[in-house]
């Protein structure tokens, strides 16, 4: 509060140190320049009208406030300011005459009738200064708040879009998990099945586990990875064969969870599945610059341009447009010895 008084009087006594001289020099362009004797008086004089002024201002102040003048309705808010201007004139004029009595030679009457053709643009002009000052700041805070709502908007509509597309993803897992023990089942093979059942709900566990709802580091998501192909290993046997080149600098990174499971099931399914032999799935992971490089590789068959993708990468490719947008490269082709890479080039989010 006392700076804001401070700042105030400074302002007061800047005004009437200019005023003075303005004052000053149209009595020159008459006659010649009064003596300098005058200014202490011309500047006292002017000075009282500038602080009166200064001390109704929180009026205009505390008015556009209670009233703006943008906010509807228009007309009502055009009169309160209309009447408003009117009585902070009329205050102006009339606390500056009686400051001004004292010293006067003219009768309080005469006094009004001058101060108000003197004062009456200027002080509608500091009424009109103070109020629209007030009114810019209210609508640049508002303005400030819709952008910083729209953006928070954003986020949480991005997140319940990306809680959504995990969602999807887990029943999908589910399913081609049960679809494989099913398969082991009506094979006759039992005991794989139950220590596969086991396997599974370990993993069900960590993937439904709320702490994995975003990112995660690159180890956690290898070590889902592993446990998926613990399960599948049951279904494969000797036909599957697991290699990893993984940059020790990679395992901080951060990834979205169960990203890797998706291209892991993608190259057992169209991949390996097909071929009696089976084949084998390779992890790469290095940092470039800037970025994290995931790899998933297998030796079967090989990419089809003119299949139609499948379910799991479709969720990949969204899941990492939600995340990254434009910052992110998603790629699938065939390996120069045969056989399908799905390349990911993430920016570099460390834990």
């Amino acid at each position: 509060m006392l700076r804001r008084v401070l700042i105030g009087l400074c302002v007061c006594l800047a005004l009437a140190a200019l005023e003075t001289a303005q004052a000053w020099a149209r009595m020159g362009l008459n006659d010649a320049l009064p003596p300098l004797s005058w200014l202490p008086r011309i500047y006292l004089n002017t000075l009282r009208a500038w602080l009166v002024l200064g001390a109704l201002s929180p009026l205009p102040l505390l008015l556009a406030r209670r009233c703006p003048p943008l906010r509807p309705p228009l007309a009502r808010a055009a009169l309160v300011h209309l009447a408003g201007a009117l009585g902070f004139f009329a205050l102006h004029v009339g606390l500056y005459a009686l400051a001004l009595l004292p010293g006067a030679t003219a009768s309080f009457e005469v006094l009004l009738v001058k101060l108000f053709t003197s004062y009456a643009a200027l002080d509608l002009l500091v009424y009109a200064v103070l109020v629209g000052g007030v009114e810019a700041l209210r609508l640049s805070r508002e303005a400030e708040a819709r952008t910083v709502h729209a953006a928070q908007l954003e986020a949480s509509l991005g997140q319940a879009r990306l809680e959504a597309l995990r969602a999807r993803l887990h029943p999908h897992f589910l399913f081609n998990a049960m679809n494989a023990f099913s398969t082991l089942a009506l094979a006759g093979r039992g005991p794989e099945v139950a220590e596969g059942l086991a396997r599974l709900a370990g993993l069900l566990r960590a993937a439904l586990d709320d702490r994995l709802a975003g990112e995660i580091p690159l180890a956690r998501e290898l070590e889902l990875a592993d446990a998926y192909l613990d399960v599948e290993r049951l279904r494969f046997a000797d036909r599957l064969r697991v290699a990893r080149d993984v940059e020790s600098g990679a395992l901080a990174a951060r990834v979205p969870s169960l990203l890797l499971q998706p291209l892991l099931e993608n190259a057992l399914r169209h991949g390996l599945g097909p071929r009696p032999e089976g084949g084998q799935i390779t992890l790469r992971a290095r940092v470039e610059g800037e970025h994290l490089t995931l790899a998933v590789e297998d030796d079967g068959f090989g990419f089809d341009a003119g299949a139609r993708e499948g379910i799991g990468l479709g969720l990949v490719r969204e899941r990492l447009q939600r995340s990254y947008g434009a910052a992110h490269r998603f790629e699938i082709a065939t390996r120069d010895g045969g056989g399908t890479a799905v390349c990911l080039r993430l920016p570099l989010r460390s834990a």
